[in-house]
């Protein structure tokens, strides 16, 4: 009997503190929770559920507010909103931790083994060895190595250990009277286009053989093109699973808009510098690479200088690739910094891409997602913003 009584006070509180919350958000709807209310006491987990719904701690309902998600970038581009069709593939059931219907335990990033990508470090080239004693050009391996390597789609490469210096140099950026001893000849198993193929990697060994005829050397493959199709696979699923941005947008108040010459005040306090594709980048001061960008949210997506100058803007979007930040969590939390800075100073407001503000708990979220993305690349063996990443990402 006490316990009964505990638990009908506990959904009184409950129900009140919902009531209370729904009404300082606008959504409060006396009719619907009386009718909740005369059809039975609500179980835990209803309340639970509702709780949640107005803490923004899961996603409400489908007209409501949608959880905010990363998105792949295939389906960004500037000037044009990405696609809200659903969770993408590093999304779903991310917080719960298992896929709803089979109990399969998920990552942050929400893979499941079944995905193809497996807990295995990745391996990335496909690759053969051609070791030797005489040291050999520079110019004369890259004459016969250009003969085929024309014919290949994805990345390739050819290292040489340096004679004298014994140091693995790219034969592309080496001086033309460098030598080298051992050479090793790579095609790299997958990028942006897909896989490597069968036929793809019969033509690399056919490159490889005549190199080695060429030069007089012995030829070691790394492994069978049968051995390695699945490889590539794997590295395919794994660059198209992980290939994700965070996106914040910021928008203006009513109908109001952002004026040119304000934003381009803003941008340069802001440590902001218009780069790359017309649009402006956050730059490491370390490296000078850009950790993040900032588009015009609209049609054309860039800046031009008349627009800056006397144009104005109906919205921005900040946005940053995951897998090449050296530090996804670090970045994303200078992202956050900048475009509340922004956001301040043009008297706007940081949205989702569906326009609803962006609450604490929304943006703690999005950081929970970016750090379980970078968490799983090193499980794989691929450390975000390292030479792999970049060459994959």
């Amino acid at each position: 009997m006490n316990l009964q009584l505990a638990l009908i006070i506990l959904g009184a509180l409950a129900l009140t503190l919902v009531v209370v919350l729904s009404y300082a958000r606008g959504r409060f709807s006396l009719r619907r929770i009386a009718t909740e209310w005369m059809n039975g006491f609500p179980s835990v987990e209803v309340l639970i559920d509702k709780l949640g719904s107005v803490l923004h701690l899961r996603q409400f309902d489908p007209a409501g507010q949608r959880e905010p998600s990363l998105v792949p970038s295939d389906d960004f581009e500037l000037g044009k909103e990405p696609g809200r069709t659903g969770s993408p593939p590093a999304q779903e059931d991310a917080r719960a931790g298992q896929d709803a219907g089979s109990g399969i335990p998920r990552d942050i990033a929400g893979l499941a083994p079944q995905d193809g990508i497996g807990s295995g470090p990745l391996r990335i080239d496909y690759w053969a060895r051609l070791p030797g004693q005489d040291p050999v050009s520079r110019d004369v391996v890259l004459v016969l190595y250009r003969e085929h390597e024309i014919r290949l789609e994805h990345p390739r490469a050819v290292h040489g250990r340096s004679h004298p210096g014994n140091v693995w140099l790219d034969l592309e950026q080496a001086g033309s009277d460098e030598l080298f001893t051992d050479l090793v000849v790579s095609l790299q198993l997958a990028d942006h286009r897909g896989p490597v193929n069968e036929a793809e990697l019969t033509r690399f060994n056919t490159l490889v053989y005549g190199l080695a005829e060429g030069l007089n050397r012995r030829c070691q493959l790394e492994e069978s093109v049968e051995d390695s199709l699945p490889q590539a696979q794997r590295l395919d699923r794994f660059c198209r699973a992980y290939d994700m941005l965070a996106i914040l947008n910021i928008e203006p108040l009513g109908d109001s808009s952002f004026a040119g010459r304000e934003l381009e005040r803003v941008m340069q306090r802001s440590s902001m510098r218009l780069g790359d594709r017309n649009i402006f980048h956050f730059y490491d001061p370390r490296t000078g690479a850009s950790q993040f960008s900032l588009a015009n949210r609209h049609q054309p997506g860039q800046f031009d200088y008349p627009d800056l100058e006397g144009g104005a803007f109906r919205g921005l979007t900040m946005f940053m690739s995951i897998p090449r930040a050296a530090n996804p969590s670090g970045t994303f939390g200078k992202m956050i910094s900048v475009a509340e800075y922004i956001s301040a100073e043009l008297n706007g407001s940081v949205t989702d891409p569906d326009g609803s503000r962006l609450s604490p708990a929304h943006l703690s979220l999005i950081q929970r997602q970016v750090n379980g993305v970078g968490e799983a690349m090193r499980r794989l063996g691929i450390v975000p913003g390292s030479e792999e990443a970049l060459r994959l990402f």
